[in-house]
Parts: structure tokens; C-alpha cells; sequence
């Protein structure tokens, strides 16, 4: 039997089913995700079968008074 797996991002009415079996199923629960994320889902021959989340990564230089202005290296001040 052939097997389909699909990953995408969570279509709107997906939302509140996503967010309920995060916090049901993650072992930190759900608070809230930080800043801009995308929720995406796998499925298995059509079936939910993993979940997980992506957030920015930081692109810009860092600001003056933050980590990065300070010489330690962050993504945006290593190249």
C-alpha cells in the first residue's frame, strides 16, 4: 500500500483544532506563540498525524542597548 505524506501550513478554519491539540498533546502545553509564526500540520493518507510551528528568524541587525550591539555574536551580527 502507498503512503502519502503531506506537510502545509494550517488552512484558517484549521486554526482552533490545531491550537487544542497543542495544548492538549505538547508536554509545555500551548500558552501563545511569539511574533509572527506559521502552524503547520502532517497528514498521513489524509490523517493529522504531527503538528509543529515556525517563527521568524532574526535578519536585521541588532539595535543599539541589545545583545548583538554588544559584540557577542547573534545570526545577524556573525557575517
Amino acid at each position: 500500500m502507498e503512503r502519502e505524506l503531506i506537510v502545509r501550513p494550517i488552512q484558517g478554519e484549521e486554526r482552533e483544532n490545531w491550537d487544542q491539540l497543542m495544548a492538549d498533546h505538547h508536554y509545555l502545553g500551548l500558552k501563545h506563540l511569539v511574533g509572527e509564526s506559521i502552524r503547520y500540520v502532517a497528514l498521513l493518507n489524509g490523517q493529522w498525524v504531527a503538528l509543529a510551528f515556525a517563527g521568524p528568524a532574526p535578519l536585521t541587525k541588532a539595535a543599539p542597548g541589545t545583545i548583538g550591539s554588544a559584540g557577542m555574536k547573534t545570526p545577524a551580527t556573525s557575517a
